[in-house]
């Protein structure tokens, strides 16, 4: 089959979200790596523009004025609420064949679908080749034909879980009902975001929610008397055992970012109901596919990270994304395989040079940055030379206790192993 040549038209319609223009922005850059397509049109205020033949030749745009508009909100070539029917659709098609468009993308949802289908029709009809591409934005994500998530939706149903979770901290200051009326037709599917970015936990036998919040929910939070503090500071000031809440809760809350598809089959994942379906209590917190029915919990990555003394001294390393002059303890994660001792003898090894002995398991901590769970070791130098690897570790250093440089700060497990080792909680002879 010949290539199809000639002009391309691209539309938009319905309302704007977050990834209109960066669809028209994705076509009209696609469009012009073709040479069977001579120019790309763009139709003001989508098929409304196209019977007035009101277009903008769009061949020539630069790299940055298509990338600027893409990053823009609202509708860069402008949008139409008309609902095209067949008579319509048919003076669309007849401006179509006299302009030689070839290939007509419309970018919308349910209304521009089926307008893309009758042009189509038409064109099969008459003979005229035509390719009408459906490009899906919807913030009902509701399209027929299996678009299981549209774009556009992502962004609404950020916007909706982020004012719910604003609202629900205003709830709380002034007491009282809250009603919230949330578009999105008879799908629901933007309903059921205002759940989103919110887990509930128990943590020590009080029942805790953890709460994803934009800059203007955080700053709300803020004007109601709460403090803000990222979690590493909360750490150093407050202590583990104080934080161990929104430890957990920052855990649970990066889960429900990152795991929403199974990884087997590729279906999106629902929340599993508390309990579990016997009522254990270990289930809960999973997320079922409701493809194959796997069961997905949210992922841990265990590390280990040891403190290894030589006689009076301890290593310290200085990593490469430490701030200067920052020294901490051999660390690293644990691979397929290994177990925790191995990990950690194979990390001294790579990362300083050095064999270790008389290994000991300390504590663990859990460490959500992202999703850690640090696993905490002594051990005492047995041969070799400490030399930085040169890739992870800048620099290496024996220390007295007297004489340690910048360390982690408090909350940290390699600091709590430092401090131990300074006051003598760690035995150092050897």
């Amino acid at each position: 089959m010949a290539k199809l040549t000639g002009k391309a038209l691209v539309a938009q319609g319905g309302g704007p979200t977050a990834v209109i223009n960066q669809s028209v922005a994705g076509v009209v850059l696609e469009a012009r790596r073709f040479p069977q397509i001579t120019h790309v049109y763009g139709a003001r205020h989508g098929v409304s523009g196209v019977l007035k033949e009101d277009f903008i030749d769009l061949s020539e745009a630069t790299l940055q004025n298509l990338e600027d508009v893409a990053i823009t909100p609202a509708s860069g070539l402008g949008s139409t609420r008309d609902k095209p029917d067949v008579e319509y659709c048919l003076k669309m098609f007849k401006v179509m064949q006299a302009h030689d468009i070839r290939y007509f993308f419309y970018v919308g949802g349910n209304d521009s679908s089926d307008t893309c289908r009758i042009v189509n029709e038409q064109a099969k009809a008459t003979g005229y080749d035509l390719v009408c591409v459906h490009v899906p934005k919807t913030i009902d994500n509701d399209l027929a034909g299996g678009t299981d998530h549209c774009p556009g939706f992502g962004s609404a149903a950020k916007f909706v879980g982020q004012a719910f979770a604003g609202a629900n901290m205003d709830n709380r200051a002034l007491p009282g009902v809250y009603i919230a009326v949330v578009m999105g037709r008879h799908a629901g599917f933007l309903t059921a975001a205002s759940a989103l970015g919110r887990r509930e936990f128990d943590q020590g036998g009080e029942r805790c929610e953890a709460f994803m919040l934009d800059e203007k929910a955080a700053d709300a939070a803020v004007a109601l008397g709460l403090r803000r503090i990222s979690l590493r500071q909360s750490l150093s000031e407050y202590g583990e055992e104080a934080v161990k809440g929104a430890l957990r809760g920052v855990a649970l809350l990066r889960a429900l970012e990152v795991a929403r598809f199974c990884g087997a089959c590729g279906s999106p994942l629902a929340d599993k109901d508390e309990g579990g379906a016997e009522g254990h209590e270990e289930d809960s917190g999973g997320r079922i596919c409701s493809g194959c029915g796997r069961v997905h919990f949210p992922r841990i990555s265990p590390a280990v990270i040891v403190l290894i003394s030589k006689g009076p001294r301890v290593l310290l390393a200085h990593n490469a994304r430490f701030p200067k002059g920052r020294f901490g303890l051999i660390a690293g994660f644990v691979e397929a395989g290994e177990t925790l001792e191995e990990a950690t003898i194979r990390e001294a090894r790579e990362e300083s040079g050095v064999e270790i002995r008389d290994l000991r398991y300390v504590k663990s901590q859990s460490w959500p940055f992202p999703d850690s769970l640090m696993v905490a070791f002594t051990a005492r130098w047995a041969s070799g030379e400490a030399r930085p690897d040169g890739y992870e570790i800048a620099e290496l250093r024996w220390c007295l206790p007297s004489e340690l440089p910048d360390i982690p700060p408090k909350g940290s497990v390699a600091r709590y192993l430092l401090d131990a080792f300074v006051s003598g909680g760690i035995d150092s002879r050897g």
